[in-house]
């Protein structure tokens, strides 16, 4: 029986730009037991593509052939054959992906011949149980790709409502029931964000069952049940990406863009970011260009460290201390070991050289923001902290 790929089809059918484009692989085949089949000859890498499942028992199918089908033969091509290599050539020549040899009527298992020929072709080699019709792989490979594109369907849908909530647009009574659809509403929700580009490992590897995924633009973003168990298994993936926890849907609005932003924070090198570790003066900072920072320091810094200089004072070290201490004098100076109006004589010192009085809070984020940016450019005598 001949039947030639769809008419109009091109040697690459259109996929969509998901992972759930509707497109076999013969690791799907190999790997779904109802179908029976398994490698005889393996490839390299199971993930080759299967655009079309194609029974055939002609000896020279290649008039029909496009690239990258499945050939299903019960072996009369075989036993017709007086060169076996000769037609597994023709097929390599021809780009098929497999060959699957359907077991029972000719053969109980490939023979010899045909098993070298593969080999010494690199022409993956399958076989189908006996008694287990070609119908059955075609039509569970058409109610695959289906499911896969509904699939593929209401990830887009669910990925415009996330958008919509990264913008802050989405109301809570949808928000509940975007939860609700996908079994999370009541508890509190782990919001992941990934590239788009890893998409299927996303499925593979990171997610639990349940987990509802959406896509849009250039992320993949995942809402699953918030358990440490959750986290270990993206945590153990180790793909880019960036989470966030919504202890209820009221809270999603906020997640979904943490994510995103702990995402982008991700992709500078890290491996997954939480989105704490981002709400932080010094995450922002780092995010900033070194430039916009230089005026800080040399408002900031630059003065009071050529001060100290000069005359031998100690005025960076003491703001250093007062900003850690929260503007506290008594524990800053109990940490220096000075007296407190030592203390704020130097405090003093300090906002005449600056101009910039210490106890005003607008002017206190201004030094933080100058000896972060210092320590971080390395400024000397200056060591950098973990922390502002």
């Amino acid at each position: 029986m001949v039947v030639p790929p769809p008419a109009g089809a091109g040697n690459t059918p259109p996929v969509s730009d998901t992972a759930h484009a509707g497109l076999v692989t013969l690791r799907d085949l190999v790997g779904e037991r109802s179908l029976g089949m398994r490698t005889s000859v393996g490839p390299a890498d199971l993930d080759r593509p299967v655009h079309y499942l194609y029974p055939t028992e002609l000896h020279d199918p290649s008039p029909y052939l496009q690239g990258h089908e499945l050939i299903l033969t019960v072996g009369m091509p075989v036993l017709a054959a007086d060169d076996i290599d000769g037609y597994v050539r023709l097929l390599r020549r021809s780009r098929v992906t497999a060959l699957g040899l359907g077991l029972g009527e000719h053969f109980a298992e490939p023979p010899p011949a045909l098993l070298d020929a593969c080999r010494q072709a690199s022409l993956p080699l399958v076989t189908i149980e006996a008694g287990k019709p070609f119908r059955t792989l075609v039509d569970w490979v058409s109610n695959w790709r289906d499911a896969e594109r509904e699939r593929d369907l209401r990830e887009r849908e669910l990925g415009a409502l996330l958008k919509w909530c990264a913008s802050g647009t989405l109301g809570v009574r949808p928000t509940e029931e975007l939860l609700a659809r996908g079994g999370l509403e009541g508890t509190p929700v782990l919001v992941a964000a990934f590239s788009r580009e890893t998409h299927e490992r996303v499925h593979r590897d990171a997610l639990e069952t349940g987990a509802a995924v959406g896509v849009f633009d250039d992320v993949v973003m995942a809402l699953t049940a918030h358990t440490d168990a959750a986290v270990h298994r993206i945590r153990a993936t180790g793909l880019n990406c960036g989470i966030s926890v919504a202890p209820d849907a009221g809270a999603l609005s906020r997640a979904v863009p943490e994510a995103l932003e702990a995402l982008r924070a991700a992709r500078g090198g890290a491996r997954m970011v939480h989105a704490r570790d981002i709400n932080t003066l010094e995450a922002l900072l780092a995010s900033v260009p070194s430039l916009r920072l230089v005026p800080f320091v040399q408002h900031f810094v630059v003065p009071l460290v050529e001060y100290d200089a000069t005359h031998r004072t100690q005025l960076v070290a003491t703001l250093d201390a007062f900003l850690e201490h929260n503007a506290n004098p008594a524990a800053t100076a109990s940490t220096l070991y000075v007296h407190v109006n030592t203390l704020r004589n130097r405090l003093l010192k300090i906002g005449e050289i600056t101009g910039a009085d210490p106890y005003l809070e607008e002017n206190r984020i201004g030094y933080r923001i100058g000896l972060w940016s210092a320590k971080r450019m390395g400024h000397t005598g200056l060591d950098p902290r973990p922390g502002l």
